[in-house]
């Protein structure tokens, strides 16, 4: 997933290469617009956050880890009791 270019890619074993499966050209701006008014919306009415840190943070670890194991051409394991640290002083 390419989520600068809006597209989604799979890779194919037999052909050794990526195929776009999907694209949506207008994809960045709309998310960021999406974003930006429900933030302005939580912040004037302390409305409850879309997604949880909990949440938010399983799926950067597991984007992460997805980069990190195409990268490393191995398979990368995420502990299922993983926690975000918050990192507060």
């Amino acid at each position: 997933m390419d989520g600068a270019h809006g597209s989604v890619e799979v890779f194919k074993s037999k052909s050794m290469g990526w195929q776009k499966i999907m694209q949506e050209p207008n994809h960045v701006a709309g998310s960021y617009m999406t974003q930006m008014q429900h933030f302005l919306e939580h912040i004037s009415n302390r409305a409850k956050p879309l997604v949880t840190l909990d949440v938010a943070f399983k799926t950067l670890l597991l984007v992460d880890s997805c980069r990190a194991s195409s990268a490393q051409y191995r398979k990368v394991w995420i502990p299922a009791n993983t926690k975000p640290e918050l990192g507060i002083a």
